[in-house]
């Protein structure tokens, strides 16, 4: 077993490492001692009742990069396959030990910035899900959309001109009930879908991007009855007008709606319109849309438009704008 699918067997080490590296052992020569990599694998292995305790290799490694994220600090290095390495986390809050959703979730941020992309991908795979839309004419296509604090976040555009509209997982029923919030500025290509009753397993991290960071593009295909297939495409924020494959391209402005977007080289498809953009850490940082009209050949060089995740919050958090929808028949969504 690899450190990249420890994540599967091992689910839990991350935040058990914070936990049990905050308590120091008793006094040794007039100092506090850390305890071990082994002491760990021994706990976890008889917490967890796991037929083999994990690798102090293994463990070692995943606390190096805690160091790196300043999650975890050293104490000592040494023995046989690091079995004798020691750290130190200080713990500021302690009370949040006791509730387990803030530990399952600080679990999942840790998890990122350990694993990378794999464990985003596996992870927030269950949050993004397709959107059926059907034209007055009959014909289908299909869109994106993604489970955030508790309603679903979409691309305005994947709504629009539908005579009927499908979203896998959500009912019939609880799409006729539900309200379309949009945001007052026209060209805002963002839906905040509330739904009767909030959906408590949704995405809750998010943060702003950044230049030079690496993200990945979720979605769907647009061809009707491939949304088992979940794309992804992982981009990194760089200059503006720099052509590097895989690359995120520039936070741009005075184009498009004329707001602060974010351009990235992986393309957003026609199918991967309104599914998440995460970066490394595990947090939303915006929405894929299409691609810009106005000056300049996007298109041209692979690039993709993505709404910073803050204007969709913005929706969420005034909900002052509906999208008329009296004009659409929902349906049930049909594998």
């Amino acid at each position: 077993m690899t450190l990249n699918n420890y994540y599967k067997e091992y689910k839990y080490i991350p935040i058990e490492l914070l936990i049990f590296f905050s308590e120091l052992k008793a006094l040794e020569n007039g100092k506090h001692t850390g305890h071990t990599v082994q002491e760990f694998c021994d706990y976890y292995k008889g917490k967890y009742n796991k037929v083999e305790a994990p690798q102090p290799q293994i463990v070692a490694m995943i606390c190096d990069k805690l160091v790196k994220d300043n999650s975890l600090t050293v104490l000592n290095r040494g023995g046989f396959m690091d079995m004798e390495n020691s750290y130190y986390c200080l713990l500021n809050d302690r009370s949040s030990l006791s509730d387990q959703l803030i530990l399952d979730l600080r679990n999942v941020q840790l998890s990122s910035a350990i694993y990378g992309f794999e464990f985003i991908y596996d992870h927030y795979k269950r949050y993004v899900i397709p959107i059926l839309n059907i034209d007055n004419k009959g014909d289908q296509s299909i869109g994106s959309a993604f489970i955030y604090r508790g309603g679903i976040v979409t691309a305005k555009h994947c709504i629009e001109g539908a005579n009927k509209i499908a979203v896998k997982g959500i009912s019939e029923k609880d799409l006729k009930s539900a309200i379309f919030y949009i945001s007052p500025k026209k060209g805002m290509d963002l839906i905040y879908i509330k739904l009767p009753s909030d959906i408590t397993d949704s995405i809750y991290f998010k943060n702003e991007v950044n230049i030079l960071e690496e993200v990945m593009a979720l979605g769907y295909p647009k061809i009707p009855g491939f949304h088992n297939f979940l794309t992804a495409e992982k981009a990194t924020v760089s200059a503006r007008y720099t052509a590097t494959r895989g690359a995120v391209v520039s936070i741009a402005e005075d184009i498009w709606i004329r707001e602060d977007l974010i351009l990235i080289t992986a393309k957003i498809q026609a199918g991967n319109s309104g599914g998440p953009i995460i970066n490394d850490k595990g947090m939303v940082v915006g929405v894929g849309v299409n691609i810009p009209t106005g000056k300049g050949k996007y298109d041209d060089l692979g690039y993709g438009t993505v709404i910073p995740i803050s204007f969709a919050d913005n929706i969420i958090d005034s909900l002052d704008s509906e999208f008329d929808t009296s004009s659409i028949e929902f349906l049930n969504f049909i594998d």
